[in-house]
């Protein structure tokens, strides 16, 4: 019979960002995880790897990061964009920042069918980041 106001009986407590000093954060530090970097910027390290390795495949890049194929590829395709939006998101104009971009905009722009859709897209996403960003 359960007692009213006894203590409660937790089985295996999952670990919460709440719980501090858990083995969860201790993993997290002690794995030695890189900071976010942008997409981008992965695309251009990786193709940069690559042309100094010419063993190095997107497959062994994919297998080294823990991601799948598929998705080196999508970040490698960022590098097919127009010269403008790359200079834009290797060097945003002020106020704004790399990481003001989410991952999804830029990769947007790679499906669009055409350079002119491209750029046309990159200036109207350009508006928006300024309009939201505070000066």
């Amino acid at each position: 019979m359960l007692k009213m106001g006894g203590d409660p009986f937790v089985v295996n407590p999952i670990p919460s960002p709440c719980n501090t000093g858990t083995g969860l954060q201790l993993a997290e530090t002690s794995a030695g995880k890189r900071p976010p970097v942008h997409p981008y910027h992965l695309a251009l390290r990786w193709r940069e790897e690559m042309a100094g390795n010419p063993g190095l495949t997107q497959s062994r890049i994919a297998a080294r990061e823990g991601v799948s194929r598929a998705r080196v590829t999508q970040v490698m395709n960022l590098l097919q964009l127009p010269g403008e939006i790359q200079a834009g998101l290797l060097s945003p104009p002020a106020p704004l920042q790399i990481h003001a971009f989410s991952e999804r905009s830029p990769r947007a722009l790679v499906t669009s069918p055409d350079e002119e859709n491209q750029l046309r897209q990159w200036r109207t996403l350009l508006q928006r980041v300024r309009a939201s960003t505070p000066v």
